[in-house]
């Protein structure tokens, strides 16, 4: 019996092993990062990187998702580059947009936020967000104060070459090493035609931005001074309720008070009643006087 005892606990002492290599050990390639998932939610937790990773959330499968993503990609994108003049217009039609053919692989010993790291599509955006940045400054005197579209076309073989480099030389510090830059030209440039009906659309959108921030501002103060208001009459129904309850006659004399002007005196059926209210009980208990009612005998 000993000997099966013996023999069951080293079975499983090597099944906790097994489950443990096959669970919490991962390897990763070259161009490879490790993510670690909580399995409701789908938030990033953690990461790793190494060769050999010993990661024992892997160990607990219903709570965690481990698995592993690519940091070496190639893309072509779009460079969207916003007209601050139309700044209020989030239509395609009104943004200078440039494609990009990017090659590019993540840096192990200096990544981004992790949270850009979560696939192919995250990373594209995160570059393309960058690059649409470095265009705006470095193109700022063709789009404000004023759209110069013939100067934009003008400045396309200066987006291979000056801008191409700031952008490569900004993703390197980031954690993105670029293989290959280049734009294909030539780019998306609005009309300006176009441009110029974009100016009275982005007015009006503004002056309808303004006055529906106004509105709001003035509901809130409405809602506030209602609030204040039904604060100030629950303290007084409260002062009341609390009043009725320490005086349970008062509600006797209202009940009288609202009966009529021709009533004089009520005479209660209690011994506690409300002549007391009136004066003496005994010049209310003379129910002979010509006038008088006596409605709760």
């Amino acid at each position: 019996m000993k000997d099966l005892i013996k023999l069951l606990l080293k079975l499983s002492l090597i099944v906790l092993v097994v489950y443990s290599l096959v669970f919490t050990l991962y390897s990763l390639k070259e161009h490879e990062f490790g993510l670690v998932r909580d399995a409701e939610s789908g938030n990033v937790i953690t990461g790793f990187k190494d060769r050999y990773n010993f990661v024992w959330q892997g160990a607990l499968p219903w709570k965690f998702n481990v698995e592993k993503v690519g940091l070496k990609y190639s893309s072509i994108m779009d460079v969207s580059i916003q007209i601050p003049a139309l700044s209020s217009l989030s239509d395609d039609l009104y943004y200078i947009r440039i494609p990009m053919n990017i090659s590019y692989r993540i840096s192990k010993d200096n990544l981004p936020e992790i949270s850009y790291l979560t696939g192919k599509k995250n990373i594209d955006q995160y570059i393309a967000t960058v690059a649409a940045g470095i265009c705006s400054s470095m193109l700022i005197d063709n789009i404000d104060p004023k759209y110069n579209r013939d100067g934009l076309v003008r400045e396309q073989k200066r987006l291979n070459d000056e801008i191409s480099a700031e952008i490569s030389k900004k993703l390197e510090s980031l954690g993105i090493i670029t293989e290959k830059l280049e734009f294909i030209l030539p780019g998306y440039y609005p009309e300006n035609r176009l441009y110029e009906e974009a100016l009275v659309r982005n007015r009006e959108m503004r002056e309808l931005t303004f006055q529906n921030s106004k509105e709001d501002i003035l509901l809130k103060k409405q809602l506030q001074k209602d609030k204040r208001e039904f604060e100030v009459y629950y303290e007084k129904l409260n002062k009341i309720s609390k009043l009725i309850k320490e005086n349970p006659q008062i509600l006797k004399y209202i009940y009288i008070d609202k009966m009529g002007d021709n009533i004089k005196v009520i005479i209660s059926s209690d011994k506690t009643g409300i002549p007391a209210i009136f004066g003496d009980s005994a010049d209310a208990n003379d129910s002979g006087v010509k006038g008088d009612i006596d409605n709760l005998r």
